[in-house]
């Protein structure tokens, strides 16, 4: 009995997966400054827990971005990258059913700590995938111009849209379509 090798993963779909990614990190480290004050409004909470909802998420992202990488390369990059994409998506879940300040912090937490898995687990994921020295270079400048600077740019617009059309929360529920469609294409991958 022969089994027929899985056929090959096409290289486009990595890099898609992980420039999605990378774009919902980098776009949730600004898209929250534009809800700011609807979340205030709503919440009615203070400046300095406020602060707590921006910086929260970037300083649990730093924390574990070195312990992240370590951890991938221990269970391998898709493995970790898709606990991070969970981890990511159930905590903007949270964030955007957060029915106090407290709930909205420990999310955003949490949401950071789903981003350090899933930075160093894209970038590990094309540096495997793309092995050729100039396609590698290629895919590398897709991730950060599109996964980077469209998204840093793309924060505040969307951000701006999504709370005047749907309300604060949406700037985190609109993940949770984005992790299902990662989880997807994660499924479609398969193992390390």
């Amino acid at each position: 009995m022969s089994s027929n090798p899985a056929p090959p993963i096409p290289k486009s779909l990595i890099l898609v997966l992980a420039t999605l990614a990378c774009f919902m990190v980098i776009l949730d480290t600004t898209i929250v400054n534009v809800a700011i004050e609807s979340i205030r409004k709503n919440l009615g909470a203070s400046l300095s827990g406020l602060q707590w909802v921006v910086d929260g998420y970037g300083l649990t992202f730093a924390a574990f971005l070195l312990s992240a990488g370590a951890l991938a390369d221990r269970v391998g990059p898709r493995r970790a990258f898709t606990w991070g994409l969970i981890l990511f998506s159930l905590a903007s879940l949270a964030c955007g059913l957060a029915a106090n300040l407290t709930t909205l912090v420990i999310a955003r937490g949490a949401q950071g700590a789903g981003a350090a898995l899933l930075i160093p687990t894209s970038l590990s994921l094309i540096s495997r995938t793309f092995t050729e020295r100039s396609e590698r270079a290629q895919a590398l400048a897709i991730w950060g111009g599109i996964g980077g600077g469209l998204a840093m740019v793309a924060g505040p617009l969307f951000g701006g849209i999504l709370t005047e059309g749907l309300g604060w929360r949406s700037v985190f529920l609109i993940n949770d379509p984005v992790g299902v469609v990662g989880l997807f294409l994660m499924k479609r991958i398969g193992r390390d």
